[in-house]
C-alpha cells in the first residue's frame, strides 16, 4: 500500500509542480512568500525534489523496519501535497482542467501521507 500511496504523491506532484515551474505566469502570486514567477520557481527546484529525496529515504527506512525514522520522513513529506491548495489563496489558477485537477490529487495524496505518517508513528516500538 504504501509503494503505491508514495507512487502515486510523487506522480502527481512531479505533473503539477513541473506545470507550476514551466507556467509559473498562470499561477496568481502569493505575497510575501511567493510574490513572482521566480519565487515560484525557485521555491519548486529546491523544495519538490528535496522534500521527494526525503519521502524516498522514508520509504527505504520503512522497509528496514525503522518506523520512526520512516514516519518523521512521510510527515515532513506530505506539506509538498498539501499546500498546493495554497494557490486558491491568490485568487483561481487559469490553467488548463487537467493541472487543476493536480492540485487536488496533490492535496489528497499529500493528506494520506500525513495519515500514514502518524500512523506508522503510533505503531512504531521504540528503536
Amino acid at each position: 500500500m504504501l509503494r503505491v500511496l508514495l507512487g502515486l504523491a510523487i506522480a502527481s506532484t512531479a505533473t503539477h509542480y513541473s506545470h507550476n515551474f514551466v507556467m509559473a505566469e498562470m499561477y496568481p502570486p502569493l505575497p510575501p512568500l511567493f510574490p513572482n514567477e521566480l519565487a515560484f520557481r525557485v521555491g519548486i527546484a529546491v523544495a519538490w525534489p528535496f522534500l521527494t529525496a526525503v519521502a524516498l529515504w522514508g520509504y527505504g527506512q520503512y522497509v528496514d523496519g525503522h518506523m520512526r525514522r520512516a514516519g518523521w520522513a512521510f510527515i515532513a513529506y506530505s506539506p509538498l501535497g498539501i499546500t498546493t491548495v495554497g494557490h486558491f489563496l491568490g485568487g483561481n489558477p487559469d490553467i488548463p482542467t487537467f493541472f487543476y485537477v493536480t492540485i487536488f490529487t496533490d492535496f489528497l495524496t499529500g493528506v494520506a501521507m500525513l495519515i500514514f505518517g502518524i500512523a506508522t508513528l503510533r505503531s512504531a516500538q521504540p528503536e
